[in-house]
């Protein structure tokens, strides 16, 4: 296997590039609902697993899913 070089990666990635796209705003809106019914609860893996959940509505896999929630 040839050396890999990591220095000319982008320093971001989008999960999303169709800023009007259906997932794009059904994640928006998850995320922001989350937000406002969950926001005097103080944070904890538990928490995030269940906006992980509720993020993960297409059945991908967690790693996107993270990228979803970290986009906003």
């Amino acid at each position: 296997m040839s050396e890999q070089n990591y220095e000319n990666y982008w320093s971001i990635t989008n999960a999303f590039t169709n800023y009007h796209g259906k997932k794009f705003i059904k994640t928006l809106n998850i995320c922001v609902s989350f937000i406002d019914k969950f926001s005097t609860e103080k944070y904890t893996e538990k928490k995030y697993s269940r906006l992980q959940s509720k993020a993960n509505f297409d059945n991908i896999n967690l790693i996107s899913v993270r990228k979803r929630i970290i986009h906003f």
